[in-house]
């Protein structure tokens, strides 16, 4: 490979053989078949059914979601072992969230619900099976008056009460 940046994403072709002698190959074409076909494959994201939108995760460390807690707990129990929350944004966005079990219990013991909060994905721990388990920073924010567009917190989030399982 050369220097030139122009050359340096080209495949180079060995002397005497022409592009069409070179041949792709996937390896794993019957596992592909056999994992698509399942009724249980899906190549979308998932999407909430309360929403209408994909479900928001945390994927990056720093990540922060921020808004009014609804008091509702979904059971996510045909998609997922985790249970999910609704957050209404500064922006009047509907947030759905997963969260796992100690940011669950966090938001059950310290009652943050109809509360503005701040949840900061921090990072990481390894479990003793090897992986990893989200860590979150939770913060209570006092003072912030409903500014969604709502009159009242409990009136945008009593829509979504049907669709509870009731647990919190």
């Amino acid at each position: 490979m050369t220097a030139d940046k122009s050359k340096a994403a080209t495949l180079e072709i060995p002397k005497g053989q022409s592009p069409e002698r070179i041949k792709r190959e996937v390896v794993n074409q019957t596992e592909i078949d056999e994992l698509t076909s399942s009724p249980s494959f899906s190549s979308k994201l998932l999407i909430s059914p309360r929403t209408n939108r994909p479900f928001f995760y945390f994927r990056y460390h720093g990540q922060v979601l921020q808004g009014f807690l609804c008091d509702v707990v979904f059971d996510n129990s045909g998609i997922s072992r985790s249970r999910s929350f609704l957050i209404i944004t500064d922006a009047g966005e509907k947030e759905e969230f997963f969260a796992n079990q100690r940011l669950a219990k966090i938001i059950h013991q310290e009652r943050l619900w109809g509360k503005y909060i701040e949840i900061t994905y921090i990072g990481d721990e390894r479990t003793g099976y090897g992986h990893a388990r989200k860590i979150y920073q939770v913060v209570k924010v006092s003072g912030v008056t409903d500014n969604v567009g709502f009159t009242k917190l409990t009136e945008a989030c009593k829509n979504w009460k049907g669709k509870s399982d009731g647990s919190h």
